[in-house]
């Protein structure tokens, strides 16, 4: 190689390496002085990272309750930025055009009585194991029977529970002689009632009457509440169809003595009384004893050493064997009291085929959470408290008039309930509304006196064979077996 070629290629070599030292320079000089910031002081790597996209648009349909939507589109806005579109439908009205779902819906929310309705026709979707047991739905803190069976069907999850309401008893304290009339601190010798039947002698005994709901929608939920502890015991799971052939159980014993001890004990203005009439009542000192739970937009205006004291709904020892058709005892180390669950109450789910399954599953997961429910759901007579974290303070749900000592007194009720594993619940299967509504008019007919108990049962149980038969016999035997497990 010539000394010309030689000379030319240490240029080379000195230009790169002057180039590499030039670059070492710049990237530690870089270093020192930090990457470019935005306006907000944060640098674009940082500001991409911590931009999140907006959840989908979802559109939420709302059965029942009017008021619910607007207060869940507020918060699924603060809490998640996310939109959200209600449509509101009637309940009747819904039923009567047979649950039609418009397109592009993706959640749900509708009482718990139709979630058989809907699960049977696959209008709605299963919950998938990971999200039932996520920790934001956190489902070892929902109340007992939330958890084992109102948001199940067929042993599967579907849907997450916005409230529930339960019947407890409510006695005037001074009427009733549980405390005495000085400071209201003693108590007098005689005690709640237990079962049915010492509540009518007690009844009796103070030329008393019981209020309980039985205006139009309510009148059936009172009476399956009353027959309950006849009805339902250990190894029992059907109290108003046979399972096996769904043929109807209402004309039967219990149903007509459940009627004729209400036209005896209760009083003819019960008639036209929803839950929150019959709370006013005894929350006003115009009542001895009720049947009901505490609600909203009830003025609490007993005077304070007319304590009303809250305590279950009575039970019976005595229990109807419905294969031999006689009354028998109720076994010794099982509890007399079972309890009526799953009227009114409200619960949410996911469409089938939603457009959008990610944001509307993580819509389910938030809309049962202790918070959202006191933010939206509280507000409604149609729910009650879903988590035991809510019985430390029911004032959501009942207000602010009513005495902490009244709702200290139902939540130990709530919890009461919740800790039985007796309970009975109308069934949840295709045509339910359709049975219940029948059922309510029957016992309306019988307590106004327009009927007889006996003709009035025969006549709900002639309804509900033809309400059978249209749905199929059949499909219902399979659907009334998948909801008795």
């Amino acid at each position: 190689m010539n000394c010309q070629s030689q000379n030319s290629l240490s240029s080379i070599a000195c230009r790169l390496k002057r180039l590499a030292i030039c670059l070492s320079l710049a990237i530690f000089l870089l270093g020192l002085s930090g990457c470019p910031k935005t306006d907000d002081g944060q640098t674009p790597e940082t500001q991409a990272t911590l931009s999140v996209a907006p959840p989908d648009a979802l559109k939420l349909l709302v059965i029942g309750d009017p008021e619910i939507g607007p207060k869940l589109v507020r918060q699924w806005k603060a809490h998640q930025d996310g939109d959200l579109t209600i449509e509101n439908q009637q309940q009747a009205a819904w039923v009567e055009s047979g649950f039609p779902i418009s397109e592009g819906t993706d959640l749900i929310i509708y009482p718990t009585l139709m979630l058989g309705e809907l699960a049977e026709a696959k209008k709605i979707a299963k919950l998938e194991y990971a999200v039932w047991n996520s920790d934001e739905i956190d489902k070892d803190s929902l109340l007992n029977h939330y958890r084992r069976m109102l948001t199940r069907y067929g042993n599967e999850a579907y849907s997450v529970p916005l409230g529930n309401p339960h019947f407890a008893m409510m006695y005037n304290g001074a009427r009733f002689g549980l405390k005495t009339e000085a400071d209201g601190s003693a108590v007098a010798d005689s005690k709640l009632p237990e079962t049915w039947e010492e509540l009518e002698q007690d009844l009796d005994a103070r030329g008393a009457k019981l209020e309980l709901p039985l205006a139009a929608g309510w009148a059936g939920h009172s009476v399956i509440c009353r027959v309950a502890c006849n009805v339902r015991a250990r190894g029992s799971f059907s109290f108003l169809f046979d399972r096996s052939t769904m043929e109807p159980l209402v004309e039967q014993k219990p149903f007509i003595d459940a009627l004729d001890y209400l036209k005896r004990t209760t009083s003819e203005r019960s008639l036209e009384l929803s839950p929150r009439g019959v709370f006013e009542l005894v929350a006003n000192d115009e009542a001895t004893v009720a049947m009901c739970w505490p609600t909203k937009e009830a003025d609490f205006k007993m005077a304070e050493r007319d304590a009303l004291v809250v305590g279950q709904v009575p039970g019976s020892k005595m229990i109807y064997d419905f294969r031999r058709s006689t009354w028998k005892e109720r076994l010794a180390d099982e509890a007399i009291c079972v309890d009526c669950l799953g009227f009114g109450g409200l619960v949410a789910s996911r469409i089938a085929g939603s457009r959008h399954e990610d944001t509307a599953t993580n819509f389910v997961k938030w809309v049962s959470g202790k918070r959202i429910i006191l933010k939206t759901a509280a507000q409604s007579e149609l729910t009650g408290p879903v988590r035991a974290s809510h019985l430390g303070d029911l004032s959501g749900w009942a207000g602010e008039s009513v005495p902490l000592e009244v709702l200290d007194e139902y939540a130990d009720v709530v919890r009461a309930v919740h800790e039985r594993k007796l309970v009975v619940v109308f069934p949840r299967i295709p045509g339910s509304e359709r049975y219940y509504a029948a059922f309510d008019q029957g016992v309306r007919a019988a307590l106004s006196g327009e009927k007889t108990p006996e003709l009035a049962m025969g006549d709900v149980a002639k309804e509900w064979n033809q309400i059978t038969e249209s749905i199929g016999r059949r499909k219902q035997i399979i659907a009334m077996q998948r909801e008795s497990r």
